[in-house]
This record gives structure tokens, C-alpha cells and sequence, in this order.
């Protein structure tokens, strides 16, 4: 039942759906073309150790943003388009088809609940919609396979998209020295400007373990209002450091440069975060630290004994970070823990990608 604008938005924009799919079960290919940004986390955790495996460097990456795609040779390629796509490709792609093994859209994110949702910046929504639900409908009448990142986007988007699930790769769940009952607690939360509710819900908890712990030392990655957010927090100035948001090398050679030993990642309910993967863990385990994750489908697929998992309340949040902070043991549990789940998700990660076989 429809309740609101946000909800009528939400129920009449367009799903990615393959109106083409192959003809035969696997399609051949001579070799593959990724359309996407270049060092994203999408490609990172979902493409790079798959390619890599499988292709042998048979494998181009194009920015979606450039017109490096004119000249390319269409015959027995097989083209996987990660997330957007821009004007000039996918004019490509339609002169193209014919010529191709085959298009597939992978999707990690929700395009519709990111349009409809009233949190999200605004420069964000217009990029999801220039680069994404504008180009839905034509892309759907060229498409073979729609490839979704969770069974929780599959139920959103469509029963016919497969889900592929991400693969990380093995050096980024390094193993990292006991933590100590040492005289200073790192605490930290990275998260982007499409968390701004998360941000507000952390609010309250770190200002009122910080308090009652002097030596803790909290970071946030934030920029904008979310670094307001904390800017104007209650908290005394030398047990806060925020850090501007950087790009995602940047961000990954500052997470491996650098450890936590508490690490929050809250995920509140909504249309967006239900669909979200756990590729958060992977962060978490390059870190070095101890979790403590929203009691959410998202983090509970590859749980682990040892993790802490919350309802999204307050005095809970305060409770679990408090006893981290006090119980390096417990720290070390619920950093193994993560670690484990990492591992997990990197062995049971199928190399191959629905519908491509290599000639």
C-alpha cells in the first residue's frame, strides 16, 4: 500500500530485467570488457580476483565517464557493466548488440530506494539517476543477465537476477598482533554520506563512552553535514579526529597503513541498508579490529561465534562498546571472529561468472 511520495517513487521506477538472455545456457566468449570506474570497491570486491583468475589479463576496464569504447573489437565479447553506465556506451552497445556474446548489469545497491530515500545527498541521487535509472529502459532491451550482489536485492529487483556473491582478495584479511590492555582505545567509524541516520544514531553512544573514558580515541571518516555531526558533538577535542572522505585507494591504503581497535558499524533500517552486502567486514578485518555490527540480514551471513551483534539502541551500543574497551580478550575474540568471516567468504566464493565461458 502506497503511504507517501517517497513510496510512490520507490514502486514506479524502472528495474534493471535481462530482455534478452542468451540463447544457450553458458555463452562463449573470446574475451571480457568491464564497463566501470576504475578503483572502486564495487570492481575491488567483485571483479578484481575473478578476472584475475579466470581471464589471465584478457580484460579491459573502461571509465564509465571516457569514449575509450570506440574502436573496440564487439565480436565474441562479452561486456559486464558495473553499476553505471554513461550515454556514449550504451549508444555502443545497442549499434553493437548483435555482435556480442553478451551484456550483463551488475548491481549492488538499490537504485530505486536511493531516488526515494530523503537522507540521501542530492548530488548522489542525480548521479544514480544520470548514470543509472535513466539508462534502465533502454539497457533492458539489450541485456542478457542482471547480477545482483545479495539474495536481498534479487527479492527487490527481479526473481530472474543471479546473485554473485563478492570475492575479496586474500590480503585483505591480514593477521594482526594481540591487542593489549594498552593506556589508549581506538574507536572509529568509516562511513559515507548516504550513512548521515547511522552518524546520528552513533552520536550519543560515543559521546557518552568518551566520557567515561578519557583515554578512548575516536575517529570518524566524514565530510559535509555528517562531519557536522560530530564537529558539534559533546565531546572534548582531543579524543576526536575526523577525517575527510577520500577516494577508495586512498581509503584502502589508509586502512591497510592503519589500525583500529573498535571498530562501530551500525546499519539502521531502510529500504537501502536491507539490500546492502557485508563487504564491510572486509574493512573491518584490513583494520585489524573488533566489530560490533547492527543485529541485520546483511551482517548475519557470515557470522561468526565471537562477533558482537546488536539491536539498533542506544544503551546496548553503549553497554558492548563499553566492555570492548575494558576486555582486551574480548577484543581479540570479536577481531578473529571477523577475520574468520573474511576467510569464509573468500573460500566459498565461485571464481566464475554466470553465463561466460572462455574460449
Amino acid at each position: 500500500m502506497v503511504t507517501g511520495i517517497s513510496d510512490l517513487l520507490y514502486n514506479v521506477l524502472p528495474r534493471p530485467r535481462a530482455e534478452k538472455p542468451p540463447i544457450d545456457s553458458v555463452k562463449r566468449c573470446l574475451n571480457v570488457l568491464l564497463l566501470g570506474k576504475k578503483d572502486n570497491p564495487t570492481i575491488y570486491y567483485y571483479f578484481r580476483r575473478r578476472l584475475e583468475t579466470l581471464f589471465d589479463g584478457k580484460t579491459r576496464i573502461l571509465m564509465i565517464d571516457g569514449d575509450e569504447i570506440e574502436g573496440t573489437d564487439p565480436r565474441g565479447l562479452f561486456v559486464i557493466i558495473c553499476r553505471y553506465i554513461n550515454p556514449n556506451c550504451l549508444k555502443w552497445l545497442e549499434r553493437n548488440r548483435k555482435h556480442l556474446a553478451g551484456i550483463a548489469l551488475f548491481v549492488d545497491d538499490d537504485y530505486a530506494a536511493i531516488l526515494s530515500d530523503r537522507s540521501a545527498p542530492f548530488t548522489y541521487k542525480m548521479s544514480v539517476f544520470y548514470y543509472g535509472i535513466f539508462n534502465i529502459p533502454r539497457l533492458n532491451r539489450i541485456l542478457s543477465s542482471v547480477w545482483v550482489s545479495t539474495p536481498a536485492l534479487k527479492r527487490s529487483i527481479s526473481e530472474h537476477a543471479v546473485v554473485l556473491p563478492p570475492a575479496p582478495p586474500p590480503e585483505d584479511f591480514p593477521a594482526h598482533p594481540e591487542q593489549s590492555a594498552t593506556s589508549i582505545v581506538r574507536v572509529g567509524y568509516h562511513g559515507t554520506a548516504i550513512h548521515e541516520r547511522e552518524h546520528l544514531f552513533l552520536k550519543p553512544v560515543v559521546a557518552s563512552v568518551l566520557r567515561e573514558f578519557p583515554q578512548v580515541q575516536f575517529e570518524v571518516i566524514a565530510s559535509g553535514r555528517c562531519a557536522s555531526i560530530w564537529h558539534d558533538a559533546n565531546i572534548h577535542r582531543e579524543q576526536l579526529k575526523v577525517v575527510p572522505q577520500m577516494s577508495w585507494p586512498e581509503y584502502r591504503a589508509y586502512a591497510s597503513s592503519h589500525q583500529l581497535d573498535i571498530a562501530l558499524v551500525p546499519l539502521l533500517e531502510s529500504r537501502l541498508n536491507i539490500v546492502r552486502s557485508d563487504t564491510k567486514r572486509v574493512d573491518i578485518a584490513r583494520l585489524g579490529a573488533a566489530a560490533v555490527f547492527s543485529e541485520t540480514e546483511t551482517y548475519n551471513r557470515y557470522r561468526q561465534r565471537g562477533e558482537v551483534h546488536l539491536k539498533n539502541e542506544v544503551p546496548a551500543w553503549i553497554s558492548a562498546l563499553t566492555r570492548l574497551i575494558v576486555n582486551p580478550e574480548a577484543r581479540n575474540l570479536a577481531r578473529d571472529a571477523t577475520r574468520n568471516s573474511v576467510k569464509k567468504m573468500y573460500d566459498e566464493a565461485s571464481l566464475s561468472f554466470p553465463n561466460i565461458r572462455v574460449i
